[in-house]
């Protein structure tokens, strides 16, 4: 799905908007540790400075990763 979808490296990520201003609706699609799928009624297009931490196999600690606003407002109000 990443692949077919032209995502590039961990932290990247596509999105599409709606056209209907009554229903302003933005999807991202953010390469993780796999793709993960996100509709948000509240965040734009914009990357802003979203992040997740995130444990990466064979390394010690935990890395940053580039995220959109969404995925890592989930991050911090879901995950801790």
């Amino acid at each position: 799905m990443i692949q077919e979808a032209g995502i590039g490296p961990k932290g990247s990520f596509v999105f599409a908007q709606s056209i209907d201003l009554k229903v302003p609706l933005t999807q991202f699609l953010w390469h993780n540790s796999g793709s993960a799928l996100f509709l948000s009624s509240t965040h734009d297009s914009e990357p802003g400075p979203g992040f997740v931490h995130a444990n990466e196999v064979g390394q010690s600690g935990r890395t940053t990763v580039p995220a959109p606003k969404t995925a890592a407002g989930y991050n911090h109000f879901m995950c801790g």
